[in-house]
């Protein structure tokens, strides 16, 4: 399972991988299919060729929440700038290109996409036709972290999954509970955020 987090930790891609995560955890098939992709070396392809297609769907069929997106990836920095909806397409699925090729993680130009409560409830929706809510659990969700400091939607910073015995993933790493994750990093401690799968 840790393998669907890596990604996160070159990428800024935290709100796809928890989305992911939730996924691999509560559908068998779903776990079964990505593992094969695991196995074969296609996992990283896969998970930006995902966001591609989620990003077009919303190109055409909401586009406001793709602005929503994007601004909201402008807040994290020039590294992440992007002037228009069509340009952030364009820069996901040219890093698909890369990706694809096998290019080292290492090697490519930082890349993240920041995902807005409501983006990741309809890349559920969209991409997998799973629904969610808005939940106040605090196991068993793609959970929002509020970081130092103000910005975009109450401060959220990062995301990250806690399955149903509280172990957190992120970056690659499981941590026993979100105390043990909130003592290693101690700028993103505050809950805003809980969305669970509706068959969950």
């Amino acid at each position: 399972m840790n393998y669907i987090t890596q990604v996160n930790q070159k990428w800024g891609v935290c709100g796809f991988v928890s989305a992911l995560l939730a996924l691999y955890d509560h559908d068998e098939a779903f776990r079964n299919k990505l593992d094969a992709i695991h196995e074969r070396g296609h996992y990283n392809t896969r998970v930006i060729a995902d966001m591609s297609t989620y990003l077009v769907l919303l190109k055409s069929e909401n586009e406001d929440l793709l602005t929503e997106i994007r601004e909201f990836t402008n807040s994290f920095g020039n590294v992440y700038r992007t002037n228009n909806n069509q340009t952030l397409i364009e820069r996901t699925q040219n890093y698909a290109r890369l990706v694809g090729k096998q290019a080292p993680l290492e090697k490519l130009p930082a890349f993240g996409i920041a995902m807005p409560p409501q983006g990741v409830q309809e890349y559920l929706s969209r991409n997998y036709e799973i629904n969610s809510n808005l939940v106040q659990e605090d196991r068993n969700i793609i959970c929002g972290l509020k970081g130092v400091g103000k910005g975009l939607y109450n401060g959220l910073k990062h995301w990250v999954y806690i399955n149903k015995k509280g172990q957190v993933f992120t970056w690659g790493q499981q941590y026993n509970n979100f105390q043990d994750f909130a003592d290693q990093h101690r700028n993103l401690v505050q809950m805003i955020f809980r969305i669970q799968l509706a068959t969950a």
